[in-house]
């Protein structure tokens, strides 16, 4: 199947929202999704993965900064692809668009809240100095990380990112 990876437009906002129903089913995205993509200023890049008139995955990075150094960063995430697309290399693909468009946007880290063991395969590392908008649970301190990740003995930063973030439940669910 062609897989072409391409910025989100208004007009696929329906399927955005079918997609992550499909991808999250016990746990409902969409709102987050919508706010950060919405017409006719987004607050993040949506990238979605599209064939044979169908949408089979989507990465959202969201660009930040950090307090007190102000340097310019991004959020990757959410980041799903259909069940059908499931391993076939669809969601290395997203992140590796995602952290180009980051490159491209001159983003000097990426983070990210998700699967260490998935992450690492694309050079995230445990993120230490750079502290979330939210206190995370114990269990999710290990999925907090960026690339590059923070030399351990850089100063402590606070992450700032756009409204649709600050919602505790999307750091603690």
């Amino acid at each position: 199947m062609d897989i072409e990876i391409r910025p989100t437009t208004a007009a696929d906002a329906a399927r955005i929202a079918a997609l992550l129903a499909d991808a999250f089913p016990e746990e409902d995205l969409r709102p987050l999704v919508a706010a950060l993509l919405a017409e006719p200023r987004p607050v993040a890049h949506g990238l979605l993965a599209e064939g044979a008139g169908r949408a089979h995955g989507l990465v959202v990075l969201t660009p930040g900064s950090l307090a007190p150094s102000g340097r310019e960063v991004g959020l990757l995430g959410p980041l799903c692809t259909a069940p059908s697309a499931r391993g076939q290399g669809l969601g290395g693909a997203l992140i590796r668009a995602a952290l180009a468009l980051a490159e491209a946007r001159a983003l000097t880290q990426v983070l990210v809240l998700g699967d260490p063991g998935y992450y690492a395969r694309f050079g995230f590392r445990p993120e230490l100095a750079v502290q979330p908008l939210q206190a995370l649970r114990e269990a999710w301190s290990d999925a907090w990380q960026a690339c590059p990740a923070s030399p351990s003995d850089a100063a402590a930063q606070s992450l700032i990112l756009p409204e649709p973030w600050h919602d505790p439940a999307l750091w603690s669910a």
